[in-house]
């Protein structure tokens, strides 16, 4: 029996470029924000898989403004992948107040989704717009936090100003939503706990988070009043020693879990102009000599 030459098959050789729907969108977003125009497009994929292999998820919880220091600078990048000591940061826990009863409020919860979704994008955007980093979505709030290696010299003034801006936030989007509730609550808000110390980033169940006793207090002071941004003492302490003049503090005191009644410092800002100082891996990027981000 002549069996002939072997036919031949059609073999597909493998693109070295094949890219995954997750690398791809990464891609759009970091060509869009024109942080990676001139590096080709093999040369960014392969560092994109690097950063997955080590925690692609720090890149959501950041400004985009923050992408090309994490995706060029190792050292950067291994404070919050790799680090195997503590740092310094201001937490900022977002709790809004009387959340089940807005729920039961609404006309549906297609319309209360909404609302809530249009209030977490909004405040998300405005913790990674003020250089600070969003951990977690915690269902009826989120967890943020403002390291000094990231946040910069000024993270406290940062976190009080976007704790007085999300209070306002909360306000419009309320008013705006109006007709999605049967009853418009006059005393629900937003209670915002911040406190200051040691925490350190740590890969848990595959999703970066922050852990240290910051986190627990500031936790348990956003059980504060609505429209209330409170500080636990450290905390305090910081602000006042760097912020004195542009912002007012009164005690108050709290019903706290596990701690019985405590005090803490309800904080305000003034009317007094500060611009913060840059992150310092953003501070020495220039253009043309000039500041490129001089209106952060």
């Amino acid at each position: 029996m002549n069996r002939g030459k072997p036919k031949s098959v059609a073999y597909k050789v493998p693109t070295p470029m094949e890219i995954r729907d997750d690398e791809r969108r990464l891609l759009a977003t970091l060509r869009e924000s024109h942080i990676i125009s001139d590096i080709p497009e093999e040369d960014t994929i392969d560092r994109i898989r690097i950063l997955a292999r080590q925690g692609r998820l720090i890149l959501d919880k950041i400004s985009p403004r923050a992408h090309e220091a994490l995706f060029s600078d190792r050292e950067l990048r291994n404070r919050f992948l790799a680090s195997t000591s503590d740092c310094a940061a201001f937490i900022m826990s977002i709790d809004i107040r009387r959340s089940a009863e807005l729920m039961l409020k609404a006309r549906t919860a297609e319309l209360f989704a909404e609302f809530m979704a249009g209030l977490c994008e909004q405040v998300k955007s405005l913790i990674c717009d003020k250089f600070g980093i969003v951990d977690k979505f915690t269902g009826d709030g989120l967890l943020a936090s403002f390291p000094e290696f990231f946040s910069g010299p000024d993270a406290g003034y940062r976190a009080i100003s976007v704790a007085h801006e999300a209070h306002v936030i909360f306000a419009k989007q309320y008013k705006q939503h109006r007709s999605s509730f049967s009853t418009i609550l006059a005393d629900v808000g937003l209670g915002i706990g911040i406190d200051y110390g040691n925490i350190r980033f740590m890969r848990i169940a595959g999703d970066l988070t922050i852990v240290g006793a910051p986190v627990v207090y500031s936790t348990r002071m956003s059980c504060a009043p609505a429209g209330k941004t409170v500080l636990n003492q450290p905390a305090y302490e910081k602000i006042l020693r760097q912020y004195r003049a542009f912002c007012s503090t009164s005690e108050i005191k709290l019903d706290i879990k596990h701690e019985g009644r405590v005090l803490a410092y309800d904080v305000r800002l003034k009317k007094h102009c500060f611009i913060p100082a840059l992150p310092p891996w953003l501070s020495t990027k220039m253009n043309g000599g000039k500041n490129e981000y001089a209106t952060a």
